[in-house]
């Protein structure tokens, strides 16, 4: 996998969660998160599976209307993307720090953990 090309890639997700796209956010994740997909940090209480991260997102997005998410650094190794990242609730507030990776096989998302703190 092009290393430059996997990090693109993921930030054009996170291009169509700022901009609230959900039919793109949707056919991104059905085409680059695996069926057998897995969430080990799922957020709400939604299902752990590739359906469960759109829930999750959504109701973010109701939680959190004016959130964006902007990716500060990548590392991608070993099949495997980190990323740093900062998440805004409007442009008053504080930012949040954020960490995930994503575990990548045969081009599709198998895997996610991620973790959120105040900085």
């Amino acid at each position: 996998m092009n290393s430059d090309a996997v990090k693109m890639n993921e930030k054009l997700f996170f291009d169509y969660v700022n901009k609230r796209d959900t039919i793109a956010m949707e056919k991104w994740i059905d085409q680059y998160v695996a069926e057998n997909f897995t969430n080990h940090s799922p957020l709400f209480d939604v299902p752990q599976n590739r359906e469960g991260l759109k829930e999750m997102f959504y109701k973010l997005f109701q939680l959190f209307p004016d959130m964006t998410i902007k990716i500060e650094e990548m590392v991608f190794e070993n099949n495997v993307l980190s990323f740093r990242h900062m998440i805004q609730e409007n442009k008053n507030s504080d930012a949040l720090m954020g960490m995930a990776m994503v575990k990548l096989r045969d081009g599709k998302i198998v895997d996610r953990w991620a973790t959120t703190s105040s900085i």
